[in-house]
């Protein structure tokens, strides 16, 4: 009948409507599916960058104790020099002021002996002198 192929051609267009939308959802999902591989490389290609990045920061990190070490060491070499130059500072301002007595000593004893020597000088003159006259 009349009415039964109206309803037919209504559901036909329905269905053909529906067709079309899922023709273009079908294109939506394969649009999408492109753009989730693509956000998927991009993912996985920052992920390769963070690992790459941590063990750089792990390499630093090694790198950052290693020189505090070697400062540790350089720090404890500096304070035997330290101790080593105080040590030579003292043992040599003792051999100076044992230079030095020796050396006033030498002048005292300079002294007198050349005060003998003038006394005898004069004893020795005198004597002569006494013979010239």
């Amino acid at each position: 009948t009349k009415q039964e192929l109206e309803r037919s051609n209504e559901k036909l267009a329905e269905l053909e409507k529906k067709n079309e939308e899922g023709a273009g959802a079908a294109g939506d999902v394969k649009r999408l599916t492109a753009e989730l591989e693509e956000l998927h490389g991009i993912l996985s290609a920052k992920e390769k960058e963070v690992a790459r990045l941590q063990s750089n920061i792990e390499s630093a990190k090694e790198e950052v104790d290693n020189m505090w070490d070697r400062c540790d060491r350089l720090e404890e070499d500096n304070r035997a020099l330290e101790d080593e130059i105080e040590d030579l500072t003292k043992r040599h301002d003792g051999e100076l002021d044992e230079l030095r007595g020796q050396a006033s000593n030498a002048r005292r004893e300079l002294e007198r002996k050349t005060k003998n020597v003038e006394v005898m000088g004069k004893q020795i003159q005198s004597q002569q002198d006494e013979l010239d006259r």
